[in-house]
């Protein structure tokens, strides 16, 4: 299962909420949000989709699945200050995640 936002016929969405689903990647295409919440799914893989959030403040990727994630991943999301990834499969973090 796949979750694809893109910005054709929505604007000006500042925060999207989406718990207790079962997609497991995703592809957000809003550069106006600010605050992302994913808790609970089934994410494994963020890769690329967060790479057009450069607004994004406040992310919550807490309680999925995910077993790594890494700066490149989070890179493109210049203004983050706030990140949860508690409760996921993820071992080690790079030093650079925490920058």
């Amino acid at each position: 299962v796949y979750i694809k936002l893109e910005k054709k016929n929505i604007y000006n969405i500042f925060k999207f909420t989406l718990y207790y689903d079962s997609f497991i990647k995703i592809k957000i295409s809003l550069p106006e949000l600010q605050c992302l919440q994913l808790q609970s799914n089934k994410i494994k893989k963020i890769n690329k989709g967060l790479h057009s959030l450069r607004k994004l403040e406040y992310l919550r990727l807490d309680y999925n699945l995910l077993d790594s994630i890494s700066v490149n991943d989070i890179a493109p999301c210049s203004s983050l200050i706030y990140l949860n990834i508690s409760n996921n499969n993820i071992e080690s973090l790079s030093v650079g995640i925490l920058k």
